[in-house]
Protein backbone atom coordinates (compact mmCIF):
# COMPACT_ATOMS: atom_id res chain seq x y z
CA UNK A 1 0.00 0.00 0.00
CA UNK A 2 1.33 3.40 -1.02
CA UNK A 3 1.63 5.81 1.82
CA UNK A 4 1.24 9.52 1.39
CA UNK A 5 5.03 9.95 1.57
CA UNK A 6 5.62 7.28 -1.10
CA UNK A 7 3.00 8.86 -3.37
CA UNK A 8 4.72 12.22 -3.01
CA UNK A 9 8.13 10.70 -3.85
CA UNK A 10 6.62 8.91 -6.86
CA UNK A 11 5.01 12.15 -8.05
CA UNK A 12 8.25 14.14 -7.90
CA UNK A 13 10.21 11.27 -9.41
CA UNK A 14 7.77 11.07 -12.32
CA UNK A 15 8.04 14.84 -12.81
CA UNK A 16 11.83 14.66 -12.82
CA UNK A 17 11.82 11.86 -15.41
CA UNK A 18 9.38 13.88 -17.53
CA UNK A 19 11.67 16.93 -17.43
CA UNK A 20 14.73 14.81 -18.30
CA UNK A 21 12.94 13.25 -21.25
CA UNK A 22 11.53 16.59 -22.38
CA UNK A 23 14.86 18.46 -22.22
CA UNK A 24 16.22 17.13 -25.54
CA UNK A 25 12.96 18.14 -27.22
CA UNK A 26 13.32 21.71 -25.95
CA UNK A 27 16.99 21.78 -26.97
CA UNK A 28 16.11 20.55 -30.47
CA UNK A 29 13.24 23.07 -30.78
CA UNK A 30 15.50 26.01 -29.94
CA UNK A 31 18.36 24.88 -32.17
CA UNK A 32 20.60 23.14 -29.64
CA UNK A 33 22.01 19.62 -29.58
CA UNK A 34 24.24 17.47 -27.43
CA UNK A 35 27.67 16.95 -28.99
CA UNK A 36 30.77 14.97 -27.98
CA UNK A 37 31.41 14.90 -24.24
CA UNK A 38 27.74 15.78 -23.62
CA UNK A 39 28.52 19.36 -24.61
CA UNK A 40 25.45 21.43 -25.51
CA UNK A 41 26.00 23.22 -28.83
CA UNK A 42 24.11 25.37 -31.27
CA UNK A 43 23.29 23.23 -34.29
CA UNK A 44 23.81 23.91 -38.00
CA UNK A 45 22.42 22.52 -41.23
CA UNK A 46 23.06 21.34 -44.77
CA UNK A 47 21.23 22.74 -47.80
CA UNK A 48 21.44 20.97 -51.16
CA UNK A 49 20.09 22.35 -54.42
CA UNK A 50 20.09 19.54 -56.98
CA UNK A 51 19.49 19.50 -60.72
CA UNK A 52 16.63 17.03 -60.20
CA UNK A 53 13.57 17.07 -57.96
CA UNK A 54 12.62 14.19 -55.66
CA UNK A 55 16.28 13.27 -55.10
CA UNK A 56 17.06 11.77 -51.68
CA UNK A 57 19.57 13.77 -49.62
CA UNK A 58 21.04 12.01 -46.59
CA UNK A 59 23.44 13.40 -43.99
CA UNK A 60 23.34 10.40 -41.64
CA UNK A 61 21.46 7.10 -41.48
CA UNK A 62 18.53 8.87 -39.81
CA UNK A 63 18.60 12.36 -41.36
CA UNK A 64 17.15 12.28 -44.87
CA UNK A 65 15.08 14.59 -47.02
CA UNK A 66 13.98 14.78 -50.67
CA UNK A 67 14.52 17.75 -52.95
CA UNK A 68 11.34 19.68 -53.65
CA UNK A 69 9.43 19.62 -56.92
CA UNK A 70 9.83 23.32 -57.76
CA UNK A 71 13.00 24.63 -56.07
CA UNK A 72 14.79 21.24 -56.14
CA UNK A 73 16.12 22.18 -52.72
CA UNK A 74 16.43 20.11 -49.53
CA UNK A 75 17.48 21.43 -46.11
CA UNK A 76 18.48 19.17 -43.23
CA UNK A 77 18.39 21.16 -39.98
CA UNK A 78 19.53 20.72 -36.38
CA UNK A 79 22.77 18.89 -37.12
CA UNK A 80 25.43 18.75 -34.41
CA UNK A 81 28.60 20.55 -35.67
CA UNK A 82 31.01 18.07 -37.23
CA UNK A 83 31.76 16.13 -40.42
CA UNK A 84 28.97 14.41 -42.34
CA UNK A 85 29.05 12.05 -45.29
CA UNK A 86 26.38 13.53 -47.54
CA UNK A 87 24.82 11.50 -50.34
CA UNK A 88 22.35 12.54 -53.05
CA UNK A 89 20.58 9.70 -54.85
CA UNK A 90 17.87 9.29 -57.43
CA UNK A 91 16.93 6.24 -59.49
CA UNK A 92 18.48 6.37 -62.95
CA UNK A 93 21.21 8.88 -61.96
CA UNK A 94 24.82 8.58 -60.84
CA UNK A 95 25.22 9.07 -57.10
CA UNK A 96 26.74 12.28 -55.69
CA UNK A 97 28.61 12.09 -52.39
CA UNK A 98 30.91 14.34 -50.39
CA UNK A 99 32.12 14.85 -46.83
CA UNK A 100 30.80 18.20 -45.62
CA UNK A 101 31.53 20.10 -42.43
CA UNK A 102 28.65 21.54 -40.41
CA UNK A 103 29.29 24.56 -38.19
CA UNK A 104 27.30 26.05 -35.32
CA UNK A 105 24.51 28.41 -36.46
CA UNK A 106 25.52 28.06 -40.14
CA UNK A 107 24.11 26.26 -43.15
CA UNK A 108 26.56 24.45 -45.43
CA UNK A 109 25.33 24.74 -49.03
CA UNK A 110 26.12 22.80 -52.19
CA UNK A 111 24.90 22.83 -55.80
CA UNK A 112 24.58 19.24 -57.00
CA UNK A 113 24.53 18.19 -60.65
CA UNK A 114 22.95 14.75 -61.07
CA UNK A 115 23.90 13.02 -64.31
CA UNK A 116 21.52 10.40 -65.79
CA UNK A 117 23.00 6.95 -66.33
CA UNK A 118 21.66 7.18 -69.88
CA UNK A 119 22.40 10.59 -71.44
CA UNK A 120 20.37 11.50 -74.53
CA UNK A 121 22.29 11.60 -77.80
CA UNK A 122 22.18 10.83 -81.52
CA UNK A 123 24.56 9.93 -84.34
CA UNK A 124 24.67 12.72 -86.93
CA UNK A 125 26.66 10.82 -89.56
CA UNK A 126 30.13 11.09 -91.03
CA UNK A 127 29.83 14.61 -92.48
CA UNK A 128 31.19 17.46 -90.39
CA UNK A 129 28.40 19.74 -89.10
CA UNK A 130 28.56 23.36 -90.22
CA UNK A 131 29.84 25.67 -87.49
CA UNK A 132 30.08 29.45 -87.35
CA UNK A 133 32.49 29.38 -84.42
CA UNK A 134 35.70 31.40 -84.97
CA UNK A 135 38.92 29.44 -85.55
CA UNK A 136 42.61 30.20 -85.52
CA UNK A 137 44.70 29.93 -88.72
CA UNK A 138 47.90 31.59 -89.96
CA UNK A 139 48.09 34.04 -87.01
CA UNK A 140 44.55 35.28 -87.69
CA UNK A 141 41.10 34.65 -86.27
CA UNK A 142 38.61 33.49 -88.90
CA UNK A 143 34.87 32.81 -89.07
CA UNK A 144 32.39 31.83 -91.77
CA UNK A 145 29.44 33.94 -92.82
CA UNK A 146 25.91 32.66 -93.50
CA UNK A 147 27.02 31.54 -96.98
CA UNK A 148 29.94 29.57 -95.63
CA UNK A 149 32.49 32.04 -96.94
CA UNK A 150 35.64 32.43 -94.85
CA UNK A 151 36.46 35.88 -93.49
CA UNK A 152 39.14 37.33 -91.20
CA UNK A 153 37.89 38.74 -87.88
CA UNK A 154 41.26 39.73 -86.40
CA UNK A 155 44.77 39.56 -87.81
CA UNK A 156 48.22 39.51 -86.16
CA UNK A 157 46.90 37.30 -83.37
CA UNK A 158 49.19 35.37 -81.05
CA UNK A 159 46.47 34.02 -78.71
CA UNK A 160 42.75 34.60 -78.28
CA UNK A 161 40.03 33.82 -75.75
CA UNK A 162 36.27 33.94 -76.06
CA UNK A 163 34.52 35.95 -73.33
CA UNK A 164 31.25 34.02 -72.80
CA UNK A 165 29.27 36.69 -70.95
CA UNK A 166 30.01 39.67 -73.23
CA UNK A 167 30.42 37.70 -76.47
CA UNK A 168 33.63 39.61 -77.15
CA UNK A 169 37.10 38.28 -77.88
CA UNK A 170 40.20 38.97 -75.85
CA UNK A 171 43.20 39.09 -78.18
CA UNK A 172 46.91 38.90 -77.40
CA UNK A 173 48.42 40.54 -80.44
CA UNK A 174 51.79 39.85 -82.00
CA UNK A 175 52.75 43.30 -80.66
CA UNK A 176 52.38 41.77 -77.12
CA UNK A 177 49.42 44.03 -76.29
CA UNK A 178 45.98 42.81 -75.23
CA UNK A 179 42.86 43.89 -77.08
CA UNK A 180 39.17 43.45 -76.36
CA UNK A 181 37.97 42.97 -79.91
CA UNK A 182 39.91 45.79 -81.60
CA UNK A 183 40.19 48.13 -78.61
CA UNK A 184 43.16 48.13 -76.24
CA UNK A 185 42.30 46.13 -73.09
CA UNK A 186 42.38 48.30 -69.94
CA UNK A 187 40.10 46.54 -67.41
CA UNK A 188 41.95 43.34 -66.48
CA UNK A 189 44.54 43.27 -63.70
CA UNK A 190 48.22 42.86 -64.52
CA UNK A 191 48.26 39.54 -62.63
CA UNK A 192 45.41 38.27 -64.84
CA UNK A 193 47.21 39.27 -68.03
CA UNK A 194 50.31 37.46 -66.79
CA UNK A 195 48.31 34.23 -66.32
CA UNK A 196 46.93 34.58 -69.84
CA UNK A 197 50.36 35.15 -71.34
CA UNK A 198 52.00 32.24 -69.56
CA UNK A 199 49.14 29.70 -69.63
CA UNK A 200 48.95 27.09 -72.34
CA UNK A 201 45.27 26.08 -72.20
CA UNK A 202 42.94 28.70 -70.72
CA UNK A 203 39.26 29.54 -70.83
CA UNK A 204 37.04 32.02 -69.01
CA UNK A 205 34.07 30.85 -66.95
CA UNK A 206 30.58 31.75 -68.20
CA UNK A 207 30.34 34.74 -65.84
CA UNK A 208 33.96 35.77 -66.62
CA UNK A 209 34.80 35.81 -62.89
CA UNK A 210 37.13 32.85 -63.18
CA UNK A 211 40.00 31.62 -65.34
CA UNK A 212 40.29 27.88 -65.88
CA UNK A 213 43.83 26.77 -66.69
CA UNK A 214 44.69 23.17 -67.53
CA UNK A 215 47.31 20.81 -68.90
CA UNK A 216 47.43 17.06 -69.43
CA UNK A 217 47.47 16.23 -65.70
CA UNK A 218 45.77 19.00 -63.72
CA UNK A 219 43.18 21.79 -63.71
CA UNK A 220 43.63 25.05 -61.77
CA UNK A 221 41.13 27.84 -61.12
CA UNK A 222 42.01 31.53 -60.77
CA UNK A 223 39.34 33.77 -59.29
CA UNK A 224 39.45 37.24 -60.89
CA UNK A 225 35.94 38.49 -60.01
CA UNK A 226 34.60 40.30 -56.92
CA UNK A 227 35.72 38.60 -53.72
CA UNK A 228 32.18 38.48 -52.27
CA UNK A 229 31.05 36.34 -55.24
CA UNK A 230 33.79 33.73 -54.87
CA UNK A 231 32.37 30.24 -54.05
CA UNK A 232 32.82 29.50 -50.35
CA UNK A 233 34.51 26.16 -51.11
CA UNK A 234 37.19 28.00 -53.10
CA UNK A 235 39.28 29.08 -50.11
CA UNK A 236 42.02 30.68 -52.25
CA UNK A 237 41.98 32.78 -55.40
CA UNK A 238 44.33 30.19 -56.95
CA UNK A 239 42.66 26.84 -56.46
CA UNK A 240 43.96 23.41 -57.50
CA UNK A 241 40.72 21.89 -58.75
CA UNK A 242 41.62 18.48 -60.16
CA UNK A 243 44.63 16.21 -60.54
CA UNK A 244 44.38 13.24 -62.89
CA UNK A 245 46.40 10.09 -63.42
CA UNK A 246 44.96 9.93 -66.95
CA UNK A 247 45.66 12.43 -69.74
CA UNK A 248 43.28 15.40 -69.81
CA UNK A 249 42.66 16.27 -73.48
CA UNK A 250 40.03 19.03 -73.34
CA UNK A 251 38.22 21.16 -70.76
CA UNK A 252 35.03 23.18 -71.33
CA UNK A 253 32.49 25.10 -69.23
CA UNK A 254 29.39 23.14 -68.29
CA UNK A 255 26.60 25.44 -69.45
CA UNK A 256 24.44 26.75 -66.60
CA UNK A 257 26.42 24.85 -63.94
CA UNK A 258 29.16 27.18 -62.57
CA UNK A 259 30.54 24.53 -60.17
CA UNK A 260 31.10 21.96 -62.94
CA UNK A 261 33.20 21.44 -66.07
CA UNK A 262 33.07 19.15 -69.10
CA UNK A 263 36.34 17.27 -69.64
CA UNK A 264 37.66 14.87 -72.27
CA UNK A 265 39.66 12.11 -70.60
CA UNK A 266 40.35 8.40 -71.08
CA UNK A 267 37.75 7.08 -73.53
CA UNK A 268 34.94 9.47 -72.69
CA UNK A 269 33.47 12.88 -71.97
CA UNK A 270 32.77 13.57 -68.30
CA UNK A 271 30.93 16.04 -66.07
CA UNK A 272 33.47 17.05 -63.42
CA UNK A 273 32.82 18.91 -60.19
CA UNK A 274 35.30 21.74 -59.57
CA UNK A 275 35.51 21.31 -55.81
CA UNK A 276 38.55 19.31 -54.67
CA UNK A 277 39.70 16.92 -53.37
CA UNK A 278 36.60 14.72 -53.65
CA UNK A 279 35.56 15.80 -57.14
CA UNK A 280 32.34 14.08 -58.17
CA UNK A 281 32.66 12.87 -61.75
CA UNK A 282 30.12 11.13 -64.01
CA UNK A 283 30.19 10.03 -67.67
CA UNK A 284 28.31 11.97 -70.34
CA UNK A 285 29.60 9.77 -73.16
CA UNK A 286 31.88 6.73 -73.46
CA UNK A 287 33.39 5.57 -76.73
CA UNK A 288 36.81 5.00 -78.29
CA UNK A 289 38.67 8.29 -78.58
CA UNK A 290 36.14 11.16 -78.65
CA UNK A 291 36.98 14.73 -79.55
CA UNK A 292 34.80 17.75 -78.79
CA UNK A 293 34.05 19.56 -82.06
CA UNK A 294 31.72 22.27 -80.77
CA UNK A 295 29.63 23.13 -77.76
CA UNK A 296 26.35 25.00 -77.68
CA UNK A 297 24.17 26.00 -74.73
CA UNK A 298 22.89 22.55 -73.82
CA UNK A 299 24.55 20.20 -76.29
CA UNK A 300 27.93 19.24 -77.64
CA UNK A 301 29.07 17.74 -80.91
CA UNK A 302 31.66 14.96 -80.72
CA UNK A 303 33.73 13.12 -83.28
CA UNK A 304 34.42 9.49 -82.38
CA UNK A 305 35.37 6.53 -84.58
CA UNK A 306 34.57 8.50 -87.75
CA UNK A 307 31.06 9.52 -86.63
CA UNK A 308 29.75 12.88 -85.49
CA UNK A 309 27.60 12.53 -82.38
CA UNK A 310 25.34 15.04 -80.64
CA UNK A 311 25.03 14.76 -76.86
CA UNK A 312 22.37 16.63 -74.87
CA UNK A 313 23.74 18.01 -71.61
CA UNK A 314 21.47 17.16 -68.63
Amino acid sequence: MLTKRKRRILFWLSGLIFVILLAPVFLYTFGYGVGPGLKIQRTGGIAVTASASNALVSASPFRKKKTSLISKNAVIKNLIPGEYEVEVNKDGFWEWEKNLSVFSEKVTEREVLLIPRQVAGEILGTTSPVSNKPYFKKNSLYARDENGKEKILFSSVKKFWELPKSGEYLILGEDKNFYRNKKLETTLATSTLKILKEGRNILFSEDENEIISWDSSKIELFWIGPEDKMPFWMDKTRYKSFVSGEEIREVKNYSGQPDYMVINMENGIWALEKEAPENNIAPLYKGKNPKIISMESKSLILLDDGNYIKIELP
